[in-house]
């Protein structure tokens, strides 16, 4: 995957090499289900702690990651309290938007395909005849 470019930080937090494993291994995993685009793919995954002082000082992860494709962005974040799952649930958000995506391309490619046969077979008039 030679068109994958993935930046990964860490704020409050140190970036263990477990943690980086675990980002990458996500992160792979989703350019694995892009890599037939032949575009630079940005991944900027960001993970950090925060205290949330509404819950009584427990502490809170926070992943975030931004998928640049083709001049589309992709974004997601949650906060969970084991960074783990955050990172998981991250990955799981950006794989349902971006194959969504690609669906509602492929579907209006095909619709488009459709009216132009039911054209030509002269089913369907031409708008400009």
């Amino acid at each position: 995957m030679s068109n994958l470019k993935i930046n990964l930080q860490a704020k409050g937090i140190e970036l263990t090499d477990a943690i980086n494993n675990h980002v990458i291994t996500k992160v792979t995993n989703l350019g694995k289900y892009l890599e037939n685009i032949g575009e630079q793919i940005l991944i900027e995954f960001e993970v950090g702690k925060n205290t949330n002082h509404h819950n009584k000082g427990d502490d809170l992860f926070r992943a975030e990651c931004m998928i640049t494709i083709d001049g589309k962005t992709y974004r997601g974040e949650t906060d969970r309290h084991d960074l783990y799952v955050a990172i998981d649930e991250v990955k799981d958000m950006l794989f349902r938007d971006i194959s969504k995506d690609r669906d509602r391309e492929r579907t209006l490619w095909q619709r488009g395909a459709r009216s132009i046969k039911k054209r030509i077979k002269g089913f369907k008039p031409w708008p400009f005849s």
